[in-house]
């Protein structure tokens, strides 16, 4: 329907100030088009404030039907040019970088599964420390251990050597220790934990659940309970991806 076309009595107005318009001829919005505020006095016998109230609800009706107008939702089109908008953020390990097609991107959760890739396990330890001290450079990262695999020890070897062979010119990030300052890290002892901190997360560039499963495995017995918590823990991290254009 036009904005025209709608009846005034539609409009959120008083029932009086409705039939001072409809007497004075005005019985759509249409009537009312390019009128100012003086002429609907003179014509209906309105003060300038209901007259300036009259128009005003016109506008505010006009507005809200061109919103309703405008097309829901995207085109696949509009989708991949966002897509290709969004920078990668490189890891600065030329194997892993190819694999990932130039590195991790952000607004999308990326899983690791070892089982399903035969990938030795100390490979994605190793993995999640790496992308910790890699984005730490450009905003908070927060690590969150449900197994106790954090090893302090080893995150400080691996935030050294990036200071001495990965800076590049411009960083600002000068020392190990400025690293070591920009990892945020929690320790998670089951599921309800795990939610509660992921409900707390806020500008931050990359989170690393070291791991996800472990407490869906050992919280529910129940398949179909574990199912939904599964469900429920993947959906957060989507959001959290697509709100803080993180890398979880």
């Amino acid at each position: 329907m036009h904005a025209n076309d709608i009846s005034l009595m539609l409009f959120d107005l008083a029932p009086s100030l409705q039939k001072s318009l409809i007497q004075a001829g005005f019985r759509t919005a249409k009537d009312l088009d390019g009128i100012t505020t003086r002429e609907l006095c003179n014509e209906a016998g309105l003060t300038s404030r209901e007259a300036a109230q009259v128009l005003l609800c016109l506008d505010k009706l006009r507005d809200e039907l061109a919103k309703a107008s405008q097309p829901i939702g995207q085109t696949a089109h509009e989708l991949l040019q966002e897509a290709a908008k969004i920078p990668k953020m490189p890891t600065r390990l030329p194997g892993l970088d190819g694999l990932l097609g130039g590195g991790l991107t952000r607004g999308e959760v990326e899983v690791q599964d070892s089982e399903k890739h035969n990938l030795r396990a100390l490979s994605e330890y190793n993995d999640s420390h790496v992308f910790g001290v890699e984005c730490s450079i450009q905003r908070p990262r927060f690590p969150e251990d449900s197994e106790g695999s954090f090893v302090i020890e080893r995150v400080a070897q691996m935030a050294a050597h990036f200071v001495e062979d990965f800076r590049l010119p411009g960083e600002e990030i000068s020392t190990r220790d400025d690293i070591l300052k920009s990892i945020d890290y929690y320790r998670v002892h089951d599921y309800v934990e795990q939610m509660q901190v992921l409900q707390s997360l806020s500008n931050i560039c990359t989170l690393v659940i070291d791991s996800l499963a472990f407490h869906l495995r050992h919280s529910f017995e129940d398949p179909g309970a574990r199912a939904r918590a599964t469900e429920t823990i993947a959906m957060k991290l989507h959001e959290l991806a697509r709100e803080f254009r993180i890398v979880a």
